[in-house]
């Protein structure tokens, strides 16, 4: 053998290796240990402290180098700190270790008793020195639990006394029966006695019988493990029929290959009341499916985060899903994107205990992508200790109900406008509480504010403001009204007068209705008002019109004749007629122009025309007009020319026209530094010698009163040596559109 042959295989041995090995797994004992261990220096310094021990020194923080005694003296009265100091003082000093187990004291930081199973030894620290090293174990938790166990095995005890349980053994190898006193209790049996078992078959009610000893034949069979477990019904002696429920345990024996029953266990419990409360349950249950089912809304249990948990066919059938689908689904996933945000405000509100329900109308997306409105009541179920559990919904299509109020609300806005555009406002005279209250218009109708009246206002204060503000010639008649009103007789009808606060003259057209409450007794009076100034305005210048109408046809047939006399003296007889036809035609022209233009705006040339139409054949010779174009408002156009009307007329009656020489020169201009002021002149030279009027008549009146106060400008005439001359002055603004 050579000496290769010799050499022996080993591993080194690295000290470094094993210690850091061995660091580790000191460390790892450290950080893991059930146990809490901490080691002290000869200085009473803490060297060394596990995680375990760690967690019972809870907050105090840090631990390493702090002084032990303080350390202690933060969790444990001073004659224990003591103690343990003379015990670690006594271990460093001799070696001896201590052992104390369950050392049960009160600590202070945290006020509770605690037990600690102590170990004590004395070590050498890593620089050489002894100290002290505590390992211990807390038995606190240990002992809670084992508290908790022998209280829960008294309350067994105490539950199956309460709960009347009965307990019976069975000897099948004799058939009999022991009962104990509770069971023999719930048979009508004597206690304490042994029985046959058919005895006890007897009790079991007719209906149950040969399933319960069917159930019985099976268990009798060791693969079956002998137990059974039944509830049934039994029939007692005074005909009371009880449930019972009976658990049974049989025990067999196995002799020479034949296996055998030899004993058994009945616990017997009645049932009778919980059988009772689970058929009113089921009752309960069948209404509240019934009513769940078929209520005539959508029903529906919500989880807390949304999602359907059951919902019901008028739900389905609101939102177009199967209920399938919808229990798939969160409320958020078939609520409008817009009503979501507000929806879970009032989820979260509920939640937090702030309101106990809530309601309120939002939008849901139907599977079809129709968009309905729904109303929702939401309520919160929560348990026995208060925790929520879900959410019960209510749903109703209003979508019909939405839409109604959408066209009533456009119907309001309709009847709001046609009210402002009528000038209508209406009153509300409460009897019974003594105040008015009037639409949002009435100050606008009537020209008037009153405080309050919007809201309510006193009768009395407001019957002061609205007579304050009648005109006086009509406030008499209208106090007369209202006192008839306030006792009952209803005038239907009365107009009259008020003076708004803006200084306008307002006539205004009252109707009143009154309306009985019980035994026939006047509660209310509705008023309503009409702005009729324009109307009445209107009337009156029918009235003036139809004077006109009458004047101008005397001055037409005056005209009619002026004109033939002059086409006879002017004409021969074969075109006399026709001529005058002409002229005729000429003059009713100017009076269709008014009637086609309805008095709107009318171009001051055009209205020149029309009303000399009469003289065409004259205009650019005898008749002349010009100026630059302008439009003349309804009222001015009406008003100048009826004077240019009367002047024509005066012209061929007396003035230029009325011979074969004379001349008419129509102006209209814009003066003034601003150009607001509207001239008109008309000047009549080569007539018959001028002589001023020794009396004014209606035409007078046109020509000056009516031209100055409906133009709010000034109007004079002038009879010069060389033929009349009138002019007009008046504000672009009250002439001109």
């Amino acid at each position: 053998m050579n000496n290769s042959d010799n050499k022996i295989s080993h591993v080194e041995f690295d000290a470094t290796e094993a210690l850091a090995a061995a660091n580790i797994a000191f460390k790892s004992m450290l950080e893991n240990s059930p146990f809490g261990i901490y080691a002290v220096d000869a200085d009473f310094k803490i060297a060394l402290v596990s995680k375990g021990a760690q967690n019972v020194f809870k907050n105090i923080r840090p631990l390493i180098g702090r002084d032990f005694a303080e350390v202690l003296r933060c969790i444990w009265p001073e004659p224990t700190v003591e103690n343990l100091i003379e015990i670690f003082r006594h271990t460093l000093k001799t070696g001896e270790p201590y052992n104390a187990p369950a050392i049960t004291e009160r600590r202070e930081d945290i006020d509770e008793i605690q037990t600690y199973d102590w170990k004590v030894d004395r070590l050498t620290l890593p620089d050489g020195r002894l100290g002290v090293v505590c390992h211990f174990y807390d038995l606190s938790e240990r002992e809670k639990y084992d508290a908790i166990l022998r209280q829960s095995e008294e309350t067994l005890k105490l539950g199956i006394s309460v709960a009347g349980l009965g307990i019976a053994t069975i000897d099948y190898l004799t058939d009999t029966i022991s009962l104990d006193e509770a069971a023999a209790n719930l048979f009508q049996l004597p206690s304490n006695i042994s029985i046959k078992r058919n005895l006890l078959h007897n009790r079991f009610h007719s209906d149950d019988a040969p399933g319960l000893l069917l159930e019985i034949a099976g268990v009798m069979s060791p693969l079956s493990n002998g137990l059974l477990s039944v509830e049934h019904r039994i029939m007692l002696p005074d005909g009371t029929v009880r449930w019972v429920s009976a658990r049974k345990r049989i025990a067999f024996e196995n002799r020479e290959g034949t296996v055998r029953p030899i004993s058994g266990l009945l616990v017997l419990r009645d049932i009778t009341q919980m059988k009772d409360v689970q058929k009113l349950l089921q009752e309960r249950e069948t209404r509240f499916r019934g009513t769940f089912e078929n209520a005539a809304v959508g029903v529906a249990h919500v989880g807390l985060d949304g999602g359907w948990l059951i919902v019901n066919d008028k739900l389905c059938s609101i939102l177009g899903y199967s209920r399938e689908e919808l229990t798939s689904k969160t409320f958020q996933e078939v609520t409008y994107a817009e009503d979501v945000a507000i929806d879970l405000a009032h989820v979260g509100e509920m939640l937090e205990g702030n309101i106990k329900t809530y309601s309120m109308d939002k939008r849901y997306l139907r599977k079809d992508g129709q968009l309905i409105w729904a109303g929702l009541t939401v309520s919160l179920q929560r348990g026995s200790n208060g925790e929520p559990l879900y959410f019960i919904s209510v749903v109703r299509d209003i979508s019909q109900r939405v839409l109604a109020t959408e066209d009533l609300r456009e119907s309001r806005a309709h009847m709001h406008h046609a009210a402002q555009s009528a000038k209508l406002s209406y009153a509300v005279l409460d009897l019974e509480k003594n105040e008015v209250k009037a639409s949002d218009n009435h100050d606008m109708v009537m020209g008037f504010a009153i405080n309050g009246i919007v809201e309510g206002a006193a009768i009395s204060e407001v019957t002061k403001v609205f007579l304050d503000h009648v005109v006086e010639g009509d406030r008499r008649r209208v106090e007369e009204t209202l006192l008839q009103e306030l006792r009952g007789s209803i005038v239907p009808t009365i107009e009259y007068r008020v003076l708004g606060d803006d200084g306008k003259e307002r006539w205004i057209e009252t109707r009143s209705n009154i309306q009985a409450g019980e035994h026939g007794r006047h509660t209310k009076i509705f008023t309503t008002y009409i702005d009729i100034t324009e109307q009445r305005k209107a009337e009156e210048r029918i009235r003036l019109l139809m004077y006109e109408v009458n004047h101008r046809a005397k001055n037409l047939l005056a005209v009619v004749q002026a004109v033939a006399r002059q086409t006879a003296k002017s004409e021969d007889p074969e075109t006399f007629v026709e001529r005058l036809s002409d002229r005729i035609a000429g003059l009713a022209a100017s009076q269709d122009l008014l009637v086609l233009k309805e008095w709107k705006g009318i171009e001051t040339a055009d209205l020149v025309r029309a009303q000399l139409g009469g003289f065409w054949d004259q205009m650019g010779t005898r008749i002349s007009f010009g100026g630059p174009e302008l439009q003349l408002l309804p009222a001015a156009a009406q008003y100048i020319g009826m004077a240019l009307h009367e002047l024509a007329t005066n012209a061929l009656k007396y003035g230029s026209l009325s011979n074969l020489t004379g001349t008419v020169k129509i102006i209209w201009e814009l003066m003034g530094e601003s150009k607001d002021i509207f001239s008109m002149s008309w000047v009549e030279q080569g007539g018959p010698a001028v002589n001023p009027p020794t009396s004014h008549g209606f035409g007078q009146k046109v020509i000056i009163q009516m031209v100055q106060s409906s133009l709010n400008g000034s109007a004079e005439i002038d009879y010069l040596p060389s033929g009349l001359v009138w002019r007009l002055q008046s504000p672009t603004s009250t002439t001109l559109t």
